[in-house]
């Protein structure tokens, strides 16, 4: 019978409370170097739960990390400095609580921190130092404080960046190698601790030239001085400027001057831009003597008038000047300028956007003209060019076109009469005559009169025969031809005529009203008023200058035709210019005005010889009186007592020669008036014994 052998296994484990609250993490806020000992700040843990803070560190942060053999018992400690070796490479550290020093238990550990690790790079010839350094953590990233210093001075503030990166250009003072020190600081805003870097270093020195000189402007004054103007160069110390001049397209550029580093403008007195454009380059130096010759690249020229055409023809010339292709903003356009020689005064005469320009002038012969161009943008800088002159040669051109007339033919009213006072000395000119009919008209050309040399009298007459007088008043003007077929208008050339108007008012009132005589030749002293009865001249009204309108009252003339004619004279008194003075002459259109015809009869009339209505007659007001006329006397039975057909006859009240009775008779009367029309008027009238 077997057996069998029980073994019980016993297995003790250690009590385990299972309602234990885990240790506290340590919050660890900066690592900073000084030196070669590293200062760790952290925020202090829960005091409740652990005995002691362990603190690991490794020199790679993927490898094991060492404890430190120094631990921290104390819980309101939140700081620990250690000396290591920290200028190789970054140092990592994290912290654990724990309940005892060996084989207690842990907390979970804090973030990873490292030491941050500075390198220098020297760039571009030592010019530059090339800043790199790491985060103390990717939790605790932020903005860098970079420090510079001479080695054992103080450290001096550079910038703030959150890059991991910095760039320093060394500048002035720093004219030879320099040992330079750098480090970063970033400040943790909770604990309110600061994580400084390792410091880094090198030798270092000013080698870079300064910036490219950005140029303002290059212009040249009335006296041919170059004015040269710049932007001043910031972020170095500049000690001058040196200013360079090219002479001519392809040649070197030459030293021309320097001033001051605070200085900027330069003023070229050589007069070397009046000849030609000149090219001029400015270059800055700083402290170092390291001198900005970048800005040789873009030179910036003067404007320079090359040419001048003209010829002893024209009345114009045409300015073409080498381009500003140097203002910034670019040339919007270009103004011209005349100068007046004698004064230096300049006056402007027009702008383009183009590097030519024709000017319209009436040139004097053998007279000198300057001119000067200037480029413009929108930003309101400019650049001038230096002043060109050049002589005309040109014919001599007439000096006198002088009106000294213009009146409507007093015959016929048919056509208008100009006279003018030319000269003649001048060969080879011709005169133009113009004419409108409203100061708002274009004047057009009715007629030439060629070489006025050839004529004998300098005051030349000319009809206009294509004209309605009694419609219109006319604008003349003349101008004049020169032998190169030019054009001009001289002064004292324009002249209006007369137009006369009228019309009928009540009350027996002819209106008469016309414009004003005008010229540039004389002044108007009178008016004189014509005033024709029937065809004869019957008197003439002197106004002042000033009338332009006159109510004549004509019921004086009531027993003629009534048919009134007008013509105004303008009495000037002439005083063109270098020529002798009269009184002249200028006469309107005539104009005539009918009144209407009438006749007014008595009612009654007493033939009893005393002188006081004896006799029977139509009283006529501007009848016809060579016209158709009967008056014819019928009694009450409608027998004809009288009849008659000059309208000057009464009737007496007779009947074949005796007297006729009291009563009351019948009249018809037939007339013409003045237009030709027949009109009849009939009516009784009572005799009275």
């Amino acid at each position: 019978m077997s057996r069998r052998v029980f073994i019980a296994l016993i297995f003790i484990f250690p009590t385990l409370d299972l309602f234990a609250q885990p240790l506290p993490v340590p919050d660890l806020r900066c690592v900073s170097v000084n030196g070669d000992s590293v200062t760790l700040s952290w925020i202090t843990a829960d005091t409740t739960s652990f005995n002691l803070y362990h603190i690991y560190y490794s020199y790679d942060k993927y490898a094991r990390y060492n404890k430190l053999s120094l631990v921290v018992h104390n819980y309101e400690t939140t700081s620990f400095y250690q000396e290591n070796n920290v200028q190789i490479n970054p140092v990592y550290y994290y912290m654990v609580t724990a309940d005892s020093i060996e084989y207690g238990t842990e907390s979970l550990h804090s973030d990873t921190v490292s030491t941050i690790f500075m390198t220098v790079t020297p760039l571009a010839g030592n010019s530059i130092a090339n800043l790199t350094w790491n985060h103390i953590s990717a939790n605790l990233a932020g903005q860098y404080d970079i420090y510079r210093r001479l080695e054992l001075s103080d450290w001096k503030y550079l910038t703030s960046t959150t890059n991991l990166f910095y760039n320093d250009t060394v500048r002035y003072p720093f004219c030879i190698d320099t040992l330079i020190q750098y480090r970063v600081e970033i400040q943790d805003d909770v604990l309110e601790c600061s994580s400084f870097s390792t410091i880094g270093s090198g030798y270092f020195s000013d080698g870079i030239d300064p910036v490219m000189v950005e140029m303002d402007t290059v212009s040249v004054n009335l006296q041919g001085d170059v004015i040269i103007t710049w932007f001043a160069v910031t972020g170095d110390t500049i000690k001058e400027y040196v200013i360079y001049r090219q002479d001519y397209a392809g040649g070197t550029f030459d030293i021309k001057g320097t001033v001051s580093g605070n200085e900027t403008s330069f003023i070229d007195y050589e007069l070397e831009a009046t000849i030609h454009s000149v090219a001029y380059r400015v270059a800055a130096v700083d402290g170092c003597n390291n001198i900005g010759l970048g800005g040789f690249l873009n030179p910036y020229s003067t404007i320079f008038i090359d040419q001048i055409d003209f010829n002893y023809c024209d009345t114009q010339i045409q300015l073409n000047w080498t381009p500003n292709e140097n203002l910034s903003p670019p040339v919007q356009g270009y103004r011209l300028y005349k100068v007046d020689p004698s004064s230096s005064s300049s006056e402007y005469i027009g702008e383009t956007s183009d590097t030519s320009y024709t000017y319209f002038y009436p040139f004097d012969s053998d007279s000198t003209y300057c001119f000067y161009v200037r480029a413009y943008n929108n930003s309101g800088k400019s650049s001038s060019s230096a002043v060109r002159c050049f002589i005309a040669n040109r014919p001599p051109q007439p000096d006198t076109l002088n009106f000294k007339i213009a009146s409507v033919d007093t015959v016929g009213n048919n056509f208008i009469e100009l006279s003018f006072f030319a000269d003649t000395a001048t060969i080879g000119t011709s005169a133009v005559i113009y004419r409108k009919t409203s100061l708002t008209d274009t004047y057009i050309s009715i007629d030439t009169i060629p070489n006025l040399a050839m004529l004998s009298d300098p005051l030349v007459t000319y009809r206009d025969n294509n004209v309605n007088v009694n419609d219109q008043s006319y604008y003349y003007k003349i101008t004049v031809i020169d032998s190169c077929n030019n054009e001009a208008w001289l002064p004292f050339n324009e002249i209006r005529t007369i137009l006369l108007r009228g019309m009928l008012k009540d009350n027996n009132v002819n209106w008469l009203f016309w414009n004003a005589f005008e010229t540039l030749t004389g002044q108007v002293t009178a008016y004189e008023l014509y005033r024709k009865i029937d065809g004869i001249v019957d008197t003439v009204i002197i106004l002042p200058p000033t009338s332009l309108d006159y109510e004549d009252d004509i019921s004086s003339f009531a027993q003629s035709a009534g048919r009134f004619s007008y013509m105004v004279r303008a009495d000037i008194f002439f005083y063109a210019p270098d020529l002798y003075r009269e009184i002249v002459y200028s006469y309107s259109n005539e104009t005539l005005l009918t009144q209407r015809a009438s006749l007014f009869l008595p009612n009654a009339f007493t033939p009893n010889n005393d002188g006081i209505n004896d006799d029977f007659k139509p009283v006529n007001f501007f009848t016809d009186q060579t016209g158709d006329y009967q008056m014819v006397i019928y009694n009450r039975w409608g027998q004809k007592i009288f009849e008659t057909n000059d309208i000057q006859e009464p009737w007496k009240g007779n009947y074949k020669g005796d007297p006729a009775p009291s009563g009351v008779y019948v009249y018809y009367i037939t007339y013409k008036s003045l237009e030709g029309l027949d009109i009849q008027k009939h009516g009784t009238v009572t005799l009275l014994r």
